[in-house]
């Protein structure tokens, strides 16, 4: 695998579903002003249900670590969602739990102490967590929506869709515009939709569907997702070896069809194709709209954004949002990249600070000293 310089910093963003990775390499020069694009880099993914394995997290961590060239890295910087996974007794007990399996698997792969990025901002060591994490948890749409803002995206609405939650964050003067910090302030204002484009239940989308010229209600039951919705439609692509279902069963258009009329009452054999078409962007039509609602309510607090930064891997939840200028991030940090955003995020914050404090304070830029070197 590529060879990266000095100075080097690892992201790690430890969600409910999937851990993100992303690797930026070393930059030797003081960082001043907007942020230049990263030259490339290197970014990883792995599924982990954390409801299910959150006791293999530190041992996922040190597997993945292995697929990646950690000899170089100066510094890791850590964002979560994953604390809200049921399997914790509550968003404190998840943070701990998180920080100290980041910790130990940081240690045992020999790289950085890790530090840990919240709401405010701010890096944090693991033992200054204690005590903030209601600033540590859910921070990884703060650092992307930070990250954003500090290159020439300055004024704008960044509008992240993901796998389970739609982010709508204005940005300002090169600054996140929002005071909504925690989940709770986030959903009440409208900038969090719990709305993604793949683990969203159908169930939660709508409240019926026209078939065969009747109205039928939906089985409130978790038979179907947007992952569905969307292979049905032509939007992603099948895939046998994709189990991550709302059974089990392989992400193919007959198993995508089957759960979709399930919800129905029905199965495989009751629809044609054209049929599971028409439910299926029946589904979609309602969540763009429910995306819409959300933005309008933005622009509605924040006023009209000069342009709109697309993020996430669900473009095609993107409504018809009046004429600002799109940009999308993929075309900024690659497809991988934006892929992985929010550690791509945390990764290029983490660096710039690195940077600037070795710069004011006259120290080498040769990545040297890298135990616990900026905390």
């Amino acid at each position: 695998m590529t060879e990266l310089p000095s100075l080097s910093v690892l992201g790690i963003d430890v969600g409910g579903a999937n851990i993100k990775y992303a690797l930026i390499p070393g930059d030797t020069s003081c960082i001043e002003g907007k942020r230049d694009t990263p030259r490339h880099v290197i970014a990883h993914s792995t599924v982990f249900p954390m409801w299910k394995d959150h006791e293999r997290l530190a041992d996922q961590l040190i597997a993945d670590f292995s697929l990646l060239p950690m000899k170089q890295v100066a510094a890791c910087g850590v964002t979560m969602t994953g604390e809200l996974a049921d399997c914790f007794f509550d968003r404190r007990e998840g943070v701990v739990q998180i920080v100290h399996d980041v910790s130990v698997a940081c240690q045992k792969s020999e790289l950085p102490d890790p530090l840990y990025y919240g709401v405010d901002g701010a890096f944090r060591t693991s033992l200054q967590c204690v005590g903030n994490e209601s600033l540590t948890a859910a921070s990884n749409w703060h650092g992307l929506a930070n990250y954003i803002a500090a290159t020439d995206f300055s004024d704008g609405l960044l509008l992240d869709i993901g796998s389970t939650t739609t982010d709508l964050i204005p940005i300002r003067k090169g600054c996140v515009a929002t005071n909504a910090i925690t989940d709770f302030d986030r959903l009440s204002e409208g900038s969090l939709v719990y709305l993604g484009g793949e683990r969203t239940s159908i169930a939660m989308m709508v409240e019926s569907l026209l078939i065969g010229g009747k109205c039928c209600p939906v089985m409130r039951e978790h038979f179907a997702t947007m992952k569905d919705v969307r292979v049905i439609l032509g939007l992603v692509s099948e895939s046998v070896d994709d189990c991550d279902t709302a059974d089990g069963k392989p992400c193919t258009m007959q198993h995508c069809m089957n759960r979709l009329a399930r919800i129905l009452g029905l199965g495989f054999h009751d629809l044609a194709e054209r049929q599971a078409v028409d439910l299926a962007k029946q589904v979609h039509d309602a969540a763009r709209l429910k995306i819409e609602k959300a933005f309008n309510r933005i622009t509605e607090r924040y006023g009209a954004s000069e342009q709109l930064m697309i993020s996430g891997h669900s473009d095609d939840l993107v409504p018809i949002l009046g004429q600002q200028p799109k940009r999308y991030l993929r075309e900024v940090i690659g497809v991988q990249g934006a892929r992985n955003a929010p550690a791509v995020a945390i990764a290029g914050l983490l660096q710039k600070r690195i940077a600037e404090e070795r710069c004011a304070a006259g120290s080498p830029l040769d990545g040297s000293n890298r135990k616990g070197s900026f905390q």
